[in-house]
């Protein structure tokens, strides 16, 4: 009876750490936002902007490499 007992709990362990981290990663890639989406038109377009001149720098520094 021990024995079953120990498996059972190890098993019920297991189950809710296994689901518990799963949860967390779900709910890690669920909370993001998407950049530029909240503000003003003015503010969006700004930011849009930014993150063009940051993406055409980054492809220079890879082309340099």
């Amino acid at each position: 009876m021990k024995i079953i007992c120990c498996l059972v709990c190890a098993f019920l362990l297991s189950s809710c750490v296994y689901y518990g981290v799963e949860y967390e990663f779900d709910s890690a890639n669920k909370s993001t936002t998407p950049a530029c989406d909240t503000g003003s038109k003015k503010q969006k377009q700004k930011c849009r902007a930014d993150l063009k001149k940051l993406n055409e720098a980054i492809q220079i520094q890879k082309s340099l490499l």
